[in-house]
């Protein structure tokens, strides 16, 4: 049988009540509660069916009054900011990989061994805090459990196993733009960051580069996008 509601400890019913109700959680003790839930290892003494909980995620998604019934994205979001705050990083990661949508078309069905449709979106740059977490997992785990231990900031360790390289203000195009660390986004990244480039630079510097199109696209494309560009603040025939 699950364990009772009474046998569970105050610390995690005070976490249960919080992710349960995340936009009107009472933040006071949740600091201490999850502090004695991850390093007391209050979550492994959690029963369900009288077995123990093996894992600290199978702990999240386990409903109470066993586990902390983490089953949609928001309250597996606010659970995200407890963990990253109290510098939980593995365990959150642990979370995050059996949580994680898979790249590409979503599921429609459960995959093997998940009892719940995986929501957390797979990170798109590298410079997030996910991608950087998940990459240190993978390719440098004692850099993640070192960085677990000290608490300390995940950008600086995730530069110091090399996962990413900071940019060099001498190694800048034009002192301004890293076309390195640009390459290397993500797909579907590219287009949104010329797509704002392009915008932000103005209509000389458009029409300068659209000039340099028209050899091969044909002639008066840049005349024409600067009529464009003239028409949208102003209306037409105004």
């Amino acid at each position: 049988m699950p364990i009772s509601w009474k046998r569970t400890p105050s610390e995690i019913k005070l976490l249960q009540r919080a992710i349960s109700h995340p936009d009107a959680a009472d933040l006071s003790g949740l600091v201490e509660a999850l502090d004695a839930t991850v390093q007391n290892r209050l979550w492994a003494e959690q029963r369900i069916r009288g077995k123990p909980l093996e894992t600290f995620s199978e702990f999240v998604l386990t409903p109470s009054p066993s586990g902390l019934g983490v089953q949609s994205i928001r309250p597996l979001k606010f659970l995200r900011q407890l963990l990253m705050d109290g510098g939980y990083y593995a365990e959150w990661v642990e979370v995050m990989e059996r949580t994680m949508r898979p790249r590409g078309r979503p599921r429609k069905t459960f995959a093997n061994g998940d009892d719940f449709h995986r929501c957390y979106p797979y990170p798109r740059t590298r410079n997030s805090r996910d991608y950087m977490l998940l990459a240190l997992k993978r390719d440098h785990p004692a850099e993640l459990l070192n960085l677990s231990k000290m608490k300390g900031a995940i950008r600086d360790a995730a530069i110091k196993a090399g996962v990413i390289v900071p940019a060099r203000r001498n190694g800048m195009r034009y002192g301004v733009c890293d076309i390195e660390a640009a390459k290397r986004l993500h797909e579907a990244t590219k287009p949104k960051l010329l797509k704002e480039l392009f915008r932000e630079l103005g209509v000389d510097a458009q029409c300068t580069f659209i000039k340099g199109l028209e050899t091969g696209l044909g002639p008066d494309l840049a005349r024409r996008w600067r009529t464009h560009v003239a028409d949208q603040r102003t209306g037409p025939g105004s």
